[in-house]
């Protein structure tokens, strides 16, 4: 049973980044908002990497400098999503410094990205980077008096699906190197597989949150 669930974990997350993408592909230029292009840019990127790694993990051969990677790619990503949906300036200059600590992080600590373990303090500033991004928006659209509007935009629940999967990921990626340090806690259990069933989950969730929006907006719209 258990070598059942860690078999489903694995695959779990790039069936979850299929979804949006799909739902996107089948909605085409009948759905279209601010910031679409980008977001497909980001589930298409997270899709691909993924299905690489977990490809090169299938073959036998060591693959956690590209999960390493991973989060500086999607910063960018992401950074150019939130700037289009930010109203001024002062804004996209918070976001553009935040992404500018993620990549000194990633110039001083080079060398870590191919250490043989992965490193979770990537992944804990790219959480970051979402909550930072995610609630400055949100107080924009308060300040603005539009907090009744957004709730039926997709940029809204793509980033209330980001910041639920920050949050979530978080406690993960925060415990990742306690776990490391006292293997009891996980028992007979490979510390890649603790990865593998924690943080892929709540990857597929908040993916399911964004496409499910998506299909009752199709809906809506007649599609």
């Amino acid at each position: 049973m258990k070598n059942l669930i860690i078999y489903c974990c694995i695959y779990i997350d790039s069936v979850g980044l299929l979804l949006p993408l799909i739902i996107f592909w089948i909605l085409g230029k009948k759905l279209s908002f601010p910031g679409k292009k980008n977001i497909t840019i980001y589930f298409f990127t997270y899709f691909i990497i993924t299905s690489i790694a977990t490809r090169i993990a299938d073959l036998g051969y060591y693959n956690n400098y590209i999960y390493d990677v991973l989060p500086l790619v999607l910063s960018i990503i992401l950074f150019s999503f939130f700037i289009r949906q930010f109203h001024t300036r002062y804004l996209s200059h918070v976001s553009f410094a935040i992404l500018l600590m993620i990549v000194l992080l990633y110039i001083l600590t080079w060398k870590n990205v191919v250490d043989i373990d992965l490193n979770a303090e990537y992944y804990l500033f790219f959480a970051i980077f979402i909550l930072i991004n995610a609630t400055l928006y949100f107080f924009q659209e308060i300040n603005r008096a539009h907090i009744l509007s957004i709730y039926d935009t997709p940029q809204f629940w793509f980033i209330v699906s980001m910041t639920f999967y920050a949050l979530a990921s978080a406690i993960v990626w925060g415990s990742f190197e306690y776990v490391k340090s006292k293997p009891s806690v996980i028992g007979d259990l490979n510390i890649n597989y603790f990865w593998v069933v924690t943080h892929n989950p709540i990857l597929f969730v908040s993916c399911l949150v964004f496409s499910t929006y998506l299909i009752l907006r199709g809906k809506k719209l007649g599609i």
